[in-house]
């Protein structure tokens, strides 16, 4: 296995790392943050996708559902609202307490669910934010477009189950 440089600051798993190398163009990581290269789509939601997928099994609390996998969660919940990245929203791109993103489902029993960002490591928060700040002004979008963007990305990943 390849040595992974700085990899344990990152809090990555290897292959989100080897996903970023090559979205880099094979430029070795240095730092946390503002020094790495620029982000794209692919490496942004395949570590949401990792952290969601890593959130279960979860259960309704109303009515004792269990949701074994991301995958069951999608095809038995409604997805209700929009997805936030709250940090995003209040615009404080370099927070040392992020807030996190929370996107809303409805169980068949009518209680709501909530997938949230709660425990990723701040460097991974940090690559985001430094993500979606970027992307909503060459995009022209507002972060809860593009949150939802990223949200129906996993979405369509998870269905086809594509990791």
């Amino acid at each position: 296995m390849e040595r992974i440089p700085n990899i344990s600051r990152l809090s990555l798993k290897y292959s989100n790392y080897a996903l970023l190398k090559e979205s880099c163009s094979g430029r070795i990581l240095n730092q946390i943050g503002y020094n790495i290269c620029t982000m794209n789509d692919n490496v942004i939601i395949q570590i949401m996708q990792e952290h969601f997928e890593g959130l279960f099994p979860k259960v309704c609390t109303l009515c004792g559902r269990r949701f074994a996998t991301l995958k069951e969660y999608i095809l038995n919940t409604k997805r209700i609202g929009a997805t936030i990245f709250y940090d995003a929203e209040l615009e404080n791109w370099e927070t040392t307490q992020p807030i996190g993103a929370v996107a809303l489902a409805n169980c068949a029993c009518g209680t709501t669910l909530a997938l949230t960002t709660g425990g990723m490591p701040i460097s991974q928060m940090h690559l985001m934010l430094k993500w979606i700040k970027e992307e909503t002004q060459h995009r022209g979008m507002s972060s809860v477009e593009l949150a939802d963007y990223v949200r129906d990305e996993i979405h369509k990943r998870v269905l086809e189950d594509i990791v």
